[in-house]
């Protein structure tokens, strides 16, 4: 009966039957699972997790149930636990390459990055027609430091099956041949600007709006009047501040020239200039009281001689993550470690944090640049 109503799309009427058969001890194994699966069609988070416990009660080993259970742990960032869900299936399905996969996230996320890498292999060897793997493992590679067997799983890649991340990052390592991981160049960068979407939105619609908005009020606060902007990118913050704070003069600063013209398109009253940082004579830019870093020292391989060309008493507001992502040369778990690392360069620091989900956070410091 209730797998008719599941067959019929009658998902809520499962649910229905299904709790009612529950309720009297006499719901099979069989209907549990078919609940949890409509439960899922629904798109119920609640009902999947209620549906879920109750099938695994029935079916503590079922490797399908199990499967879910990892993923909505991943989805909870309760990556410990995830990875011992995994394993007990991979214990019993070892040719099962979605675990395989699982497994692998959970592992990068826990910082194990050889046994993610190995554990991508293993679904590579079991399903090699699935390039998502593929991306996955040159991005973990790469973060790896083992850049040859990176380039090695770049040719394996048709373009048309690569993410932008992982063509962007190809193209990189073919063009510079680096030996080692660190910084991306505009090479890289160019190739993200111009393809990502989500640097295409308006700066309402970006992730970052948060960050931005409170960068906004700090300069409002303050009472500056002219901002300029180390690491610009595409103009986003740019155009942030053009609808914020319209009385404030800006001018933006990037190494990529895609990044530089279409900041220039977003925002055609602002001054965008091309250069690269650290920035060796501020005299060449128009008047500023405020400099702004926001999301770039985390990338680049010389961040202390950024801050350290700042003109001695110039305000600054720069920002770095407390996680790990690709391109991050360094992040930062606590906020002592933003300290230890910057304090030098101001004559009184301040640290705030934005939070970006459940575990991320992004540290935003600032005050006078000190005397060097």
């Amino acid at each position: 009966m209730i797998n008719d109503l599941y067959k019929k799309g009658e998902y809520g009427k499962v649910l229905e039957d299904a709790s009612l058969l529950f309720s009297k001890g006499i719901l099979s194994e069989t209907d549990a699972k078919i609940a949890f699966r409509a439960a899922i069609e629904l798109k119920d988070d609640d009902m999947q997790r209620l549906w879920l416990e109750r099938a695994l009660r029935m079916q503590p080993e079922d490797p399908w149930l199990l499967y879910h259970k990892s993923r909505m742990l991943l989805t909870s960032e309760k990556f410990p636990e995830a990875v011992k869900v995994l394993e007990f299936i991979l214990s019993r399905q070892e040719d099962n390459a979605t675990c395989w996969a699982a497994l692998s996230h959970a592992l990068h996320k826990l910082g194990k990055l050889d046994k993610a890498i190995e554990c991508l292999e293993r679904a590579i060897a079991i399903k090699p027609d699935i390039y998502a793997y593929y991306n996955r493992i040159v991005s973990i590679l790469f973060l790896s430091n083992k850049l040859e067997s990176a380039r090695k799983y770049c040719t394996m890649i048709p373009e048309d099956k690569m993410t932008l991340t992982v063509r962007a990052l190809c193209k990189e390592l073919n063009a510079r041949k680096i030996k080692s991981r660190g910084e991306l160049s505009s090479i890289y960068y160019d190739d993200i600007y111009k393809d990502s979407e989500s640097y295409k939105k308006s700066s309402e619609d970006s992730t970052y709006a948060p960050l931005w908005d409170r960068v906004c009020k700090e300069i409002k606060r303050g009472g500056f009047s002219s901002i300029l902007d180390l690491g610009c990118g595409p103009g986003q913050f740019a155009e942030h501040v053009r609808l914020r704070l319209p009385e404030v003069k800006y001018c933006g600063v990037d190494f990529s020239r895609v990044a530089i013209d279409a900041a220039q398109n977003k925002n055609p009253d602002f001054l965008f200039i091309k250069d690269s940082l650290p920035l060796k004579d501020y005299r060449r830019f128009p008047f500023f009281d405020v400099v702004v870093c926001l999301e770039v020292l985390e990338h680049v391989d010389n961040d202390i001689g950024i801050l350290s060309s700042i003109p001695h008493g110039k305000y600054i507001i720069a920002s770095v993550p407390n996680f790990d992502s690709f391109g991050h040369v360094r992040f930062f778990i606590e906020k002592n470690k933003v300290i230890d690392r910057y304090e030098k360069f101001f004559e009184n620091i301040n640290i705030l944090s934005i939070s970006f989900g459940k575990n991320n956070k992004i540290w935003i410091f600032h005050g006078f640049r000190s005397k060097p």
